[in-house]
This record gives C-alpha cells, structure tokens and sequence, in this order.
C-alpha cells in the first residue's frame, strides 16, 4: 500500500519478489553448509519456487514467516509468526499446527499422541474449512464448492513414505521436529477430503524438507534419494509446458 503511492505497480511486484525470495533463500542456504547444493535444490522443488513466481502474496507470508522460525527473541518469533495469517489465509492451519505442536510439548504428550492429535485435527478441519470459508466469503470457497478436483494418489503415496522415514527415526526426531511433522501429518489427513490442503502445505513445505536433512544412517541416504526422485518427476513434465508450467492456469 505505501510502496503504491511512490512506485508502479511492477515495481511494487518487483521489490516483494525480491524481497521474499531473496530473505527465504538467505535464511534457508545457511542453515548447513554441508548440505548447500541439497538446500539449494529445496528452493527449486516447483511448489516452493511457484510462491516467488505466482502467488506472490503466499512468498512473501513464507518469508515472514521463517524469519520468525529463525528469529532468536521469543516476542519477536510470536509477532512476526502471528501477523503471518493476516498476509495468506493458509497461515491459519500453520499457525495452528505450530501453536498445537507447542501445547502437547508443554504437557509432554508423547510422540505418539501428538501424531493422533494432529491427525484428529486435520481429519476436523477437512469437514469444517469450507463451510466456514462459506460463510465468511473466501474467496476459493466458491470455486472448490463448484468443482471437483481431481487429485491423483501419487502425492499421498511419496508425502506417506517420507512420513515412513521421518517416523522410523525415533522418538527423538519426532519431538525435535514436532511442527514439520505435524504439518506433513495434517497434510495426510486433509489430502483427499480438503481440496486446500495442498496450499497449507506448501506453505510450510521448505521448513519440512529441512527438517529431513537431520535423519542419520540409511534414513538420510532413503530420504535424499525420495526427494530427487521427486525433483525429477517434479520438474521434467514442465519442460514441455509453456513457460515451464507457469504459463498454463493451474498447473501445479
């Protein structure tokens, strides 16, 4: 709004362009120099880059967003991830997750529970989103009430063997990455009953692909070999898409 009054519109896109992808990539590429190239290609994966590219609102959220993640004052974590719901509408289920995960760690629920909860919390929110979006006038709930999508079982089946790996860690990982695998939980819950799921997930998407780079053993080595196997698969039917797949509405 106040870069409007001095600037053009394009150069207003301009600035939160760069501004988003240029804070999430600071932040994300220096988390672990022994990983750069692998980080490197987290910021590529296309439903991470699309935010930077399309839905520019959502970029610019995940951006705020991690600069709470990584903000080491406690009131300045809580502001910058609390004012994140009112830039993208998606932010409200992270959000959730997030302050969900940080209850049941407060009352020490175990590892197993927490996983039950943020199931039962998706398994809620698929049947109470869009009547509530409904009645309040979203603005995708019109579009999702009148058309089916169509959503292929892929997704699920490669997001439910990360979640395999991710378990089989141990209790340990799951209670060091309780957020990210309760947002991947949650994501398994709503996937074939919210057709928003997909863009809650995707805002928190590049925090649970880091969150994997802290398996050890045969874990790391099955995950890094999931995620470039979907990279690949990712990428290579954009090549024969107009614009690489952003050219074309809704390709995803």
């Amino acid at each position: 709004m106040l870069f409007s009054l001095v600037l053009s519109d394009q150069e207003t896109v301009r600035i939160i362009i760069f501004f988003s992808a240029f804070v999430s990539s600071y932040l994300i590429l220096k988390i672990d120099s022994r990983f750069f190239f692998i980080l490197f290609l987290f910021l590529l994966l296309p439903q991470v880059l699309k935010n930077y590219v399309i839905h520019l609102r959502q970029g610019f959220c995940v951006s705020v967003f991690l600069l709470g993640w990584f903000a080491r004052g406690k009131y300045s974590r809580n502001l910058l991830i609390l004012l994140t719901p009112f830039i993208h509408a998606s932010f409200f289920f992270v959000v959730a997750v997030y302050y969900c995960n940080r209850f049941l760690g407060f009352l020490k629920f175990s590892s197993g529970l927490r996983l039950m909860s943020f199931a039962l919390v998706g398994g809620s929110a698929s049947f109470l989103t869009l009547a509530l979006a409904s009645s309040l006038g979203a603005r995708q709930a019109g579009v999702y009430g009148e058309n089916n999508l169509e959503i292929s079982g892929l997704g699920f089946i490669f997001w439910s063997a990360v979640a395999f790996v991710y378990f089989s860690q141990g209790k340990e990982f799951i209670k060091e990455n309780g957020f990210q695998i309760g947002m991947l939980v949650f994501y398994l819950a709503t996937y074939f009953f919210l057709p928003v799921s997909a863009r809650i997930f995707e805002s928190a998407l590049i925090l649970i692909l880091v969150s994997g780079l802290r398996l050890t053993s045969w874990r790391l080595q099955a995950y890094l070999l999931l995620f470039l196997f979907y990279f690949v698969m990712q990428w290579y039917p954009r090549f024969f898409q107009p614009g690489l797949g952003w050219g074309v509405e809704n390709y995803m």
